[in-house]
């Protein structure tokens, strides 16, 4: 009816490219999303590599939207098995961990950590030296964390490791 009519619009204008058209249906697509009676349906609808194409060519704004739509994208085995697989979308999500704006590796790392749910996806991971990117992007904010609240965080693993080796 008028939900799927909807759906299909909807992934028909996340393939145009035209800023605009791309912005409204990113909303849009965020809105719809939040809603489980509308994220199986729009998992179906073959939406990994529109999306895939955005990150790669857009700005930073779209970049987070896209994010967002992912990490509740991922959560439909459908859309997680198109993402993981024919769309190869794993050293694309894991290529944009770096980036400057925080929203973005935040958005990432919440559709990361769905993603690697399916043993397959945590493999490819892996392969990729995706676990040392989720390190190393943890480790800054660990320091800081470290350093705001030390006893709540813990100690810092290299001065543990720096203390032993003088104690000896």
């Amino acid at each position: 009816g008028v939900a799927r009519a909807l759906h299909e619009s909807l992934a028909l204008l996340l393939r145009s490219h035209e800023a605009l058209v791309l912005q409204c249906a990113l909303v849009a697509l965020a809105q719809l999303l939040r809603t489980h009676a509308h994220r199986e349906p729009l998992a179906a609808l073959g939406l990994a590599e529109p999306l895939l194409r955005i990150l790669a060519e857009y700005e930073v704004g779209f970049k987070a939207l896209v994010a967002e739509c992912v990490g509740w994208l991922v959560r439909e085995k459908e859309f997680a098995r198109e993402l993981a697989g024919p769309a190869e979308g794993l050293p694309v999500l894991l290529s944009l961990l770096h980036a400057d704006d925080s929203r973005l590796p935040l958005a990432l790392l919440g559709a990361l950590e769905a993603l690697i749910e399916a043993p397959a996806a945590l493999r490819e991971v892996r392969q990729l030296g995706g676990l040392q990117v989720v390190l190393a992007l943890l480790g800054p904010a660990a320091q800081r964390a470290r350093a705001e609240h030390p006893t709540a965080v813990g100690p810092d693993p290299g001065a543990i490791a720096s203390a032993d080796g003088e104690g000896g």
